[in-house]
């Protein structure tokens, strides 16, 4: 577990800190360029007057004497534009900074306040499965009457909560190399109805608890060029939240046709349904639609923005369709 999440500190603290400071760079440089490019325009205004000041204090027959006073004059009158010019640059270029930082830091700072509120779920996540898993060995050591059954109990649900934990470091690992785009993308020539099948199989036994038929609709087999360990993601993340989210004795369809450039999976289930407003939000790290059902559903809450992360590296789409107390459409438009 603590190999699993140091790379998670590393890859917060690391390239967050690099973005941060990669921007403030390209920002001061923008501020420099701004600066010389207002000096040299005005500097050039200025030595064009004072080229023509100069050239009318001289013209006619005057003494050397007098051509010192001019000059001196002169002099006098452009430091005194300079200094003006100086102050006028210094002031565009205060105000230039201060609309440049509100619209380029802007972003930045909204990245790093979603990126605490990240860190502070995973902190949460984390919290929960450990603070069992200690309660109830803090419970079993101070029972003397505790028998051999009743500490299987506790170590089998111990070991639950372990393997959820490992669950959820390889999901935001998962997620961070997605990010990052260091997760490995050998494509082949991959059968969609041959990797729905055993999809399909691997989570009959956990459908099956809540008496859940999922069914294979496909006339046809069709194929795509991708990862398969990718598609596999997809199709096991959206059948089992399909199934988490579904009623008791409820139907999960999957399909799968092509439309025009694109192969289209479909998910479909008789669940409970997605409110209007929260479809944007579902996508997001942890976001739970049903928050009172979250402590009975098996799972990390990262699985749908696993799948947003490889649609998104395809350049595919994610298409929808709920009505609440019916059900939900996951529609996922890959590229052929």
């Amino acid at each position: 577990m603590k190999i699993l999440l140091r790379p998670l500190g590393e890859w917060v603290i690391g390239l967050r800190s690099n973005i941060f400071i990669k921007s403030r760079i390209k920002l001061t440089l923008v501020y420099i360029i701004i600066t010389l490019f207002i000096l040299i325009f005005f500097s050039y205004l200025l030595y064009t007057n004072y080229s023509r000041e100069v050239e009318g204090d001289f013209e006619g027959d005057i003494s050397d004497k007098e051509q010192l006073v001019l000059a001196q004059r002169s002099l006098e009158r452009l430091r005194i534009q300079i200094v003006m010019v100086s102050g006028i640059t210094l002031g565009l270029v205060g105000i230039v900074s201060f609309i440049l930082s509100g619209i380029t830091l802007k972003p930045i700072k909204e990245n790093m306040e979603r990126e605490r509120k990240f860190i502070s779920d995973v902190a949460h996540e984390l919290r929960t499965p450990l603070a069992i898993m200690k309660t109830e060995l803090e419970v079993s050591l101070k029972d003397p009457k505790i028998n051999k059954k009743q500490l299987l109990s506790v170590l089998q649900s111990n070991l639950e909560e372990v393997e959820r934990l490992t669950k959820l470091a390889e999901d935001l690992l998962y997620i961070f190399r997605l990010e990052i785009n260091e997760v490995d993308s050998n494509l082949e020539r991959i059968s969609i109805k041959d990797i729905s099948e055993k999809v399909i199989k691997l989570m009959t036994p956990y459908a099956k608890k809540k008496e859940i038929d999922i069914e294979l609709q496909a006339s046809e087999d069709l194929y795509i060029l991708g990862n398969p360990e990718e598609i596999r993601r997809i199709l096991f993340n959206l059948i089992k939240n399909a199934i988490d989210y579904n009623k008791y004795k409820g139907k999960v369809k999957v399909r799968f046709i092509k439309d025009n450039k694109y192969l289209v999976l479909e998910i479909e289930d008789t669940g409970i349904g997605i409110p209007k407003d929260e479809i944007p939000l579902i996508f997001n790290r942890f976001y739970r639609v049903d928050k009172s059902r979250s402590s009975q559903i098996q799972g990390t809450g990262l699985g749908l923005s696993i799948v947003k992360g490889i649609v998104d590296k395809y350049n595919g789409k994610i298409i929808v369709e709920s009505k609440l107390g019916e059900g939900t459409i996951f529609k996922i438009l890959l590229p052929i």
